[in-house]
């Protein structure tokens, strides 16, 4: 997520060598203009005004710098008020005076008063901005993701309905990826709305169909962005359907899913069924496989493959880099290498096979 906080703001909360020495020299300014000043009104208008003209140079340290810097003014006021100011002895080489240090006492007392109280303003002015800048930056990020789901929604009911026969069938298979699609948001409102394990993802979505055949899946821990998440949603809702109704494991066969990371850094999923004896030539053709070989694919800057052979399907997709990562810094730290299938699909999902009705 993008920084709450606008550049001006920036500078004064993040942490750098930069900003630190600023922030010191301009409270080292402010405590030498507060003493120049103290001295003219003293010397041009007979005006003694001890401490008074170092408060705001204490304010402005604190309200740029924090309570550190603000410190550091308190201190240095203190200071030359100790030296240059108060009268610290009775006689040239007497004793200090105790009215010397009552007042230093007072006034250094004052000034750090002064500092804490204008860091913890200037902590809540910069944590109601950047409170404000947050809320901005939701409303701009709520706004596009609906605008995406929309699109997405009404690509599906357009596709859907040129290839429905009646209303019933329309509203059968709209219903059916709406379902899968809202699937999906679950997760990534889980995950608030961060990058998503392939593994949960293969695991909700083929865990939804009960009668799910045999499952193997194999490939290194990949988180996905929202965008490539949805997209693989309907994938696998596609490919699982399919494959229950016409495919492998209508047939007791099986189905592997596996992925890796080709030479130009784009990941290729594999979708591979095997023991689908009985061919239909003509069931699999419509919406699913048009979502598979054409509204996918460009929706991830890739390319896929659909491919029918004497064992069954092979569908695989290439997914741009900029949709995918291996690393998941809010995740807990996992090995990398094959994933095992026991680890990441539930029980229920696993080793299971359809008999042939």
């Amino acid at each position: 997520m993008a920084d709450p906080l606008p550049r001006t703001y920036q500078f004064w909360t993040k942490a750098s060598f930069a900003r630190t020495a600023f922030s010191y020299f301009i409270a080292f300014l402010c405590v030498v203009i507060s003493f120049a000043i103290r001295d003219l009104l003293e010397r041009s208008f007979g005006v003694y005004a001890v401490g008074a003209t170092f408060f705001p140079s204490v304010l402005i340290a604190a309200l740029l710098g924090g309570l550190p810097v603000g410190l550091f003014a308190a201190a240095l006021s203190a200071v030359c008020l100790w030296v240059f100011v108060l009268p610290h002895r009775l006689f040239p080489l007497g004793p200090i005076s105790y009215l010397a240090v009552g007042n230093l006492a007072v006034f250094a007392a004052s000034f750090i008063l002064v500092a804490i109280l204008a860091a913890h303003h200037r902590t809540l002015r910069l944590r109601s901005e950047a409170n404000r800048q947050h809320i901005a930056f939701m409303m701009d990020e709520l706004r596009h993701r609906v605008k995406n789901i929309l699109a997405v929604v009404q690509g599906m009911s357009w596709q859907i309905a040129k290839r429905s026969a009646n209303l019933e069938s329309y509203q059968e298979a709209f219903n059916e990826r709406l379902v899968t699609l809202a699937r999906t948001h679950d997760i990534l409102v889980k995950r608030n709305w961060t990058a998503v394990s392939l593994l949960d993802l293969i695991a909700a979505h083929i865990g939804a169909f009960n009668n799910a055949g045999e499952l193997s899946v194999a490939g290194e821990v990949t988180f996905l962005e929202p965008v490539a998440a949805e997209q693989l949603g309907l994938a696998l809702y596609e490919l699982a359907s399919n494959c229950i109704k016409y495919g492998a494991w209508k047939q007791a066969g099986n189905v592997s899913i596996e992925w890796s990371v080709t030479d130009h850094g784009f990941l290729e999923l594999r979708w591979m069924e095997r023991g689908a004896r009985e061919k239909s030539d003509n069931e699999r053709q419509g919406f699913g496989k048009l979502i598979l070989t054409t509204v996918i694919p460009e929706a991830l800057s890739g390319t896929a493959n659909w491919r029918e052979n004497d064992d069954g399907i092979l569908w695989q997709v290439s997914i741009h880099p900029k949709f995918f990562r291996f690393q998941d810094a809010s995740a807990r730290a996992i090995a990398d290498g094959l994933v095992p299938v026991e680890a990441t699909i539930p029980t229920d999902v696993l080793d299971r096979r359809k008999t042939s009705p």
